[in-house]
């Protein structure tokens, strides 16, 4: 009977002991998420009088993990003249948007502000007796994505496996890394050669934008569309200096795209590491509504 009684506790310490496992495996650093920069209307009117000034608000807020200083981002008014909005019609983020973040299992979330034109009125010519007029803001921001995965810099398989797919965490941001994989091979005593490529996709409802000077929001030309810049690889808190990547910034195409880069690692000895990778770009994603116009008594037309 003790025999049995000590055999059924070490069955139930395993299975919890295992739960713990599971537990750690699934446990991310990251928030996650697929979205930057998030937009609402706020008591935007469903239908207005003509030549009847109304407000047209905007709650932004950032539910990704990436921070935004202050009047780096730019909100686009749209329609703006239709709407009566002849000066102001680009507004930028007057505070600094700090991205959600990830403490021990707590999140903090991201800082939200309110974009405001005041005084929009329709003044044109309603010829029926409803007639609707959209109304849509632009977003345009930079924006950054970070991935890690536990890489092995090693020229055996005795500690960990050097050639193949790993597993990789992403931060919440558009742009997502989607896959990891590494080979790594002794160069001599002294030096291991790691190549690694990772997958990454725009899984945001908008468009990616090169970060370069000349990509320039609101309205960054075409020519930048679907790029993506490598700002930099960190082996554990050691950043690359030697980096080769076949092509900087990675070009998507259908949203999809991938990284290709090498570097030596100086050491004597096989280890496993976190490796860190952060990706910076432009994004652009909008919200748009209709409002009904009515004409006051005696205006239609």
């Amino acid at each position: 009977m003790k025999k049995e009684i000590m055999l059924v506790a070490a069955v139930i310490a395993l299975v919890a002991f295992s739960g713990c496992l599971s537990k750690q495996e699934t446990t991310t650093a990251f928030v996650g998420g697929t979205n930057g920069l998030t937009m609402q209307f706020q008591n935007l009117p469903a239908t207005v009088f003509s030549n009847t000034p109304f407000n047209i608000m905007v709650l932004v807020n950032n539910e990704g993990e990436s921070n935004i200083l202050a009047n780096n981002a730019t909100f686009l008014l749209n329609n703006a003249q239709v709407l009566g909005i002849t000066s102001d019609v680009i507004q930028k983020n007057s505070k600094a948007l700090a991205g959600s973040k990830k403490i021990g299992t707590s999140i903090i979330p991201g800082s939200p502000q309110l974009i405001n034109w005041t005084g929009a009125k329709f003044s044109g010519t309603v010829l029926t007796e409803q007639q609707k007029v959209t109304v849509s803001v632009e977003a345009c921001y930079p924006y950054n994505s970070l991935g890690i995965a536990s890489v092995c810099v090693a020229r055996t398989d005795k500690i960990c496996n050097p050639i193949g797919d790993k597993s990789v965490q992403s931060s919440g941001a558009p742009v997502k890394f989607t896959s990891f994989k590494q080979l790594a091979q002794s160069n001599d005593a002294e030096t291991v050669h790691l190549e690694i490529t990772a997958g990454i996709e725009n899984q945001g409802d908008g468009k990616v934008y090169s970060n370069s000077v000349d990509s320039q929001c609101p309205s960054p030309k075409v020519d930048y569309l679907d790029m993506v810049y490598v700002l930099g690889i960190k082996l554990g808190n050691k950043a690359i200096t030697s980096l080769k990547c076949d092509e900087n910034p990675i070009t998507l195409y259908e949203n999809k795209g991938e990284i290709n880069c090498g570097f030596d690692v100086s050491t004597t000895a096989d280890f496993e590491e976190q490796l860190s990778i952060e990706l910076a770009y432009k994004y652009k994603n909008k919200i748009s509504s209709e409002i009904a116009v009515i004409p006051k008594s005696g205006n239609l037309k």
